[in-house]
C-alpha cells in the first residue's frame, strides 16, 4: 500500500494533521509513505488534481480512497486495514 498527502505549510490544519500522520507511520513501517507540498510539487498536485489541503490518498492493490480533510489516527488506521484496498 502507498499513502501520499498533500499539505501546504501556511496551511493550519496541516500542522496538527502531521503529528497525526507521523504516529500512524511508526506503526506501518511496510507502508510506503509519502508526502508532497503543494506549493513545491506542481506535477504531482496536478497529476492527482489537488484543490484542498490537507489531502490524503490511499492507493492499494485493489483501488484508491481519496481524503479531503484531516483524519485521526484511527480512520487512517482503519482505511489501511480495509480488505477493499
Amino acid at each position: 500500500m502507498k499513502i501520499i498527502k498533500f499539505s501546504a505549510t501556511w496551511c493550519v490544519p496541516c500542522k496538527s494533521y502531521k503529528k497525526i500522520w507521523d504516529n500512524v507511520k511508526t506503526k506501518y513501517p511496510d507502508v510506503e509513505w509519502i508526502e508532497y507540498d503543494v506549493e513545491e510539487n506542481d506535477i504531482q498536485t496536478e497529476e492527482f488534481n489537488i484543490r484542498s489541503v490537507p489531502t490524503t490518498i490511499f492507493i492499494g492493490p485493489k483501488g484508491t480512497k481519496t481524503n479531503v480533510g484531516t483524519l485521526t489516527e484511527s480512520q487512517i488506521e482503519e482505511i489501511i486495514n480495509e480488505s477493499t484496498l
